[in-house]
């Protein structure tokens, strides 16, 4: 597969310009589930970036507090039933598209998220959502 650039995001580190560059040459053994959906890919767009969106469609999800959004840097958590809490950051965000995003534990490993959409026949739209997880990162 050639190198593709999912996102050049910049963070600062001790007051200097450090830049994060995604790929998928970078992630590994993806985990991936679509889904065909009766509506528009713009009303799609619409639900998935409404900040705390998760709250009403994750079926595991308690809460989903928003800490910045939308956009690059956009931040929030997902507060599961079990009692777990991930964190997300957005890598990436294509207006109409899908976003990219890190979840995990705070200050724990990260596991790289896509989310795109894409325009079906008719009136209707597909979500396809890939993780890479990254406890398979360092199987060959």
């Amino acid at each position: 597969m050639p190198f593709r650039r999912l996102c050049c995001n910049v963070r600062w580190k001790n007051r200097q310009e450090i830049k994060v560059e995604y790929n998928t040459e970078r992630f590994k053994w993806p985990v991936s589930v679509s889904r065909s959906i009766e509506a528009p890919p713009q009303q799609i767009w619409s639900v998935i970036t409404t900040p705390g969106n998760l709250e009403t469609c994750h079926p595991f999800c308690k809460k989903n507090p928003v800490y910045k959004w939308p956009g690059i840097g956009s931040r929030d958590a997902i507060h599961y039933h079990s009692g777990w809490i991930l964190h997300r950051e957005f890598v990436n965000w294509i207006d109409g598209v899908g976003y990219d995003l890190t979840i995990g534990r705070e200050g724990g490993r990260k596991s790289y998220v896509t989310w795109r959409i894409t325009e079906e026949r008719g009136n209707a739209g597909r979500l396809t959502i890939t993780i890479y997880p990254y406890i398979f990162q360092n199987v060959p």
